[in-house]
């Protein structure tokens, strides 16, 4: 053979793995995008619009790994691959997510089993209720009861919870027995017994707040109550303290219970890198881990706490019916003088409200957007922003540039678009003040940004449009 006909060889033998491969995980999904079409969802090609799955399905999930997609049609749902073959057919009442194990929860005839990728049974139908494998392990429901099962249908949690919550990413998940509250493990080795009336976030060392009986105290990851429970209030376990309340005073414990600064605030935050804000009858502080008062405001109090970035908090004052803003240094940022100020994330700006109109701050205190709004809805995402002028809403950046014109009732911004509401009817905008749907709807749902659709309701019922106006009803 040739040298070049060896490099043709070659390329052609790459081709075939290539496209063997692509049809085994079902090609590539990221170019494809929801089309309705005679009130029914298919998928097509972004750049030419071409269809890739014809319009005859009632609903189209997104692909997982597995290069798979649950489609619902006529009323069950099945899996289809990006090339619109029905790998498995339609004919299961739900359907989930193919997880990277490739195997997928569906229902059939009220219960739940488990198939693989070409719809084999792996797992029979006979739970009440399930969940995908997340980590090995899927919580299901049987008799009643909640247990968890691992790939090969073998019950590895016993069916005995009342409720189960998902297993964090440390391995331990919260579960109730008889109303009460406890901790396991992923071979449902009991960390915690079921004796409390909540058990909160377990932090990364290892400790939950517990509640019982009323009463509010600390358990170690090893079911050790190391913070008895008698505290008729507590807040969270930050910088390796808890913030706790005795009577009507509120003071701080570490994580045995020992008391590092006494009751005797009336308020209390939890710390943030080395500070917290308090106050009592004489004003507010904020304090340090060792009990230094690092800044005392007299006659005023702590509204809120704001973190911004990972050094440096904020703190909101109140005095005589008027605001201002510390830092975590206890400097001045704005004086107590404004009439209300709400925190903004994303940004490092704060909306102030001065002679009945809001402006924006930066931490510094520098005026950057002018006292001139009439609310604001204090969302900062993608450096946009909520606001109402002359009786509407609209949105604006971080600069004060108008990005669509103040016409709406309502505004709500979300990651990526805006829900618009004109008289009762909702619609949606991008951040950019373009129009992707027409305000009709008496409900927008999320946006699903892969392929590009928004759930919404209308006259009671359920439905999608994408974003070229089409919809399902």
């Amino acid at each position: 053979m040739s040298k070049l006909g060896a490099i043709l060889f070659l390329f052609v033998f790459c081709f075939c793995l290539k496209s063997i491969a692509q049809q085994k995980s079902g090609g590539k999904t990221d170019n494809l995008e929801y089309y309705i079409q005679n009130k029914k969802i298919g998928l097509r090609d972004k750049a030419t619009k071409k269809l890739v799955v014809p319009c005859k399905y009632d609903y189209i999930g997104s692909f997982s790994k597995t290069g798979l997609t649950s489609v619902k049609r006529d009323g069950l749902c099945g899996y289809i691959n990006s090339h619109a073959v029905e790998v498995i057919k339609p004919q299961y009442q739900a359907a989930y997510y193919f997880p990277e194990n490739g195997i997928a929860a569906v229902k059939k005839n009220g219960k739940w089993g488990y198939i693989n990728k070409v719809g084999t049974i792996k797992i029979p139908f006979e739970y009440d209720e399930a969940n995908s494998f997340s980590e090995g392990l899927a919580i299901v429901k049987k008799g009643g009861k909640w247990g968890a099962i691992n790939s090969l249908g073998n019950t590895v949690i016993p069916f005995r919870y009342d409720e189960f919550r998902s297993f964090s990413k440390e391995g331990v998940a919260s579960v109730s027995l008889s109303n009460k509250w406890g901790m396991i493990g992923k071979k449902g080795n009991i960390l915690i017994e079921c004796k409390y009336d909540n058990v909160f976030y377990l932090n990364k060392d290892g400790y939950a707040v517990v509640k019982r009986d009323g009463k509010y105290g600390v358990v170690k990851k090893d079911g050790k109550e190391v913070v008895t429970c008698e505290y008729e209030g507590a807040g969270s376990l930050s910088d390796g303290l808890l913030a706790v309340k005795k009577g009507e005073k509120w003071g701080y414990v570490d994580i045995y219970g020992n008391m590092i600064i006494p009751y005797r605030f009336e308020s209390s935050r939890d710390f943030n890198n080395g500070t917290a804000g308090v106050y009592d009858e004489h004003g507010s502080y904020i304090i340090a881990k060792d009990t230094r008062t690092i800044k005392a405001f007299p006659n005023s109090s702590l509204i809120f706490t704001v973190s911004y970035c990972e050094d440096t908090s904020y703190y909101v004052l109140y005095k005589s019916g008027k605001h201002g803003l510390a830092d975590d240094k206890g400097s001045i940022i704005l004086p107590i003088k404004y009439e209300d100020i709400k925190s903004n994330y994303g940004d490092g700006l704060f909306a102030v409200k001065d002679n009945n109109k809001w402006g924006f701050v930066d931490t510094s205190g520098r005026v950057k957007i002018q006292f001139k709004y009439e609310d604001t809805n204090y969302y900062f995402k993608d450096e946009r922003i909520t606001a109402k002028y002359q009786g509407k809403w609209g949105l604006i950046n971080t600069t004060d540039n108008v990005i669509t014109n103040f016409e709406y009732d309502e505004i709500k911004q979300y990651t990526g678009f805006a829900e618009v509401k004109k008289g009762d009817k909702w619609g949606a905008i991008n951040l950019d003040g373009k129009k992707l749907l027409e305000c009709k709807y008496d409900e927008v749902g999320w946006l699903n940004s892969s392929y590009g659709y928004f759930t919404v309701k209308l006259n009671g019922k359920d439905g999608y449009v994408d974003l070229y106006g089409n919809d399902t009803f």
